[in-house]
């Protein structure tokens, strides 16, 4: 009898609390959370949660709230997190996401992440200032290389550029590329989209003899389609007979 009293209420407050327990209302879309229930949100995984990220947090709650376990709280860490226009705002290594200061889940290019910083396997991490700068100049390159009329053999100058290309893909290895073949208008539609399809795999091949891995290139050929100069003349037919090697982050 003496024990029977403590029992009973240890059961009367468990079933207090399973009552008192707030109802998560099942979703497909954010849209239903943010209708059936406040402070609900997100849908994550089925059910309406208050956030899946910080900056949700940050917009409903205010500075210094984060997202844990799908419930918006005081952020207790030492550094709270920081609004932001650009990553300039915020710390080294961290970038700016949806107008909030975190260290980026994935990234894709330097630009995305902070003041010396760097996006190195999908993280962004401090590096030199010389490492930036190179690596700059090459996020934004775009090569483009020449061709002699029906010719899909590879110039000094040509090679020169390529050089440079493949020294430059070493210092990025998340861009992949995508090497397009081009020819002047002279030609029948399918021995062009043939040439350009030979000059591009030219380029490929050169690229990938210098060490650039083979399954970061895709190669596609436009013939005559695309031609950047319109003009009959020697000049624009030069032009056109080109290769464009544009980069792309991996996904």
């Amino acid at each position: 009898m003496l024990y029977l009293k403590p029992l009973l209420l240890l059961g009367a407050l468990f079933a207090t609390l399973v009552a008192c327990k707030p109802e998560v209302p099942l979703c497909e879309n954010d849209e239903q959370c943010q209708t059936a229930v406040s402070p609900a949100n997100v849908c994550v995984n089925g059910s309406c949660q208050e956030c899946l990220e910080d900056y949700h947090c940050v917009a409903n709650r205010g500075d210094g709230h984060s997202c844990y376990a799908g419930r918006c709280e005081l952020n207790t860490k030492s550094e709270r997190l920081r609004r932001c226009k650009t990553s300039l705002d915020c710390h080294d290594g961290q970038g700016c996401f949806n107008g909030l200061c975190t260290t980026p889940i994935v990234c894709s290019f330097d630009s995305q992440c902070g003041p010396g910083a760097g996006c190195f396997n999908r993280r962004c991490k401090k590096c030199s200032p010389e490492v930036l700068a190179a690596r700059k100049v090459c996020e934004a390159q775009t090569s483009m290389v020449n061709f002699d009329f029906n010719q899909d053999d590879l110039s000094i100058e040509t090679r020169q550029v390529l050089s440079n290309a493949a020294q430059c893909l070493k210092l990025r290895p998340r861009l992949n590329l995508i090497i397009e073949g081009h020819c002047d208008e002279r030609g029948t539609q399918e021995y062009n989209l043939a040439l350009g399809e030979r000059r591009a795999q030219a380029v490929r091949s050169y690229l990938s003899n210098l060490g650039v891995d083979p399954t970061r290139m895709a190669t596609r050929t436009f013939g005559a389609n695309q031609p950047k100069c319109e003009q009959s003349t020697e000049a624009c037919y030069a032009t056109n007979r080109r290769v464009e090697v544009s980069k792309i982050p991996k996904n």
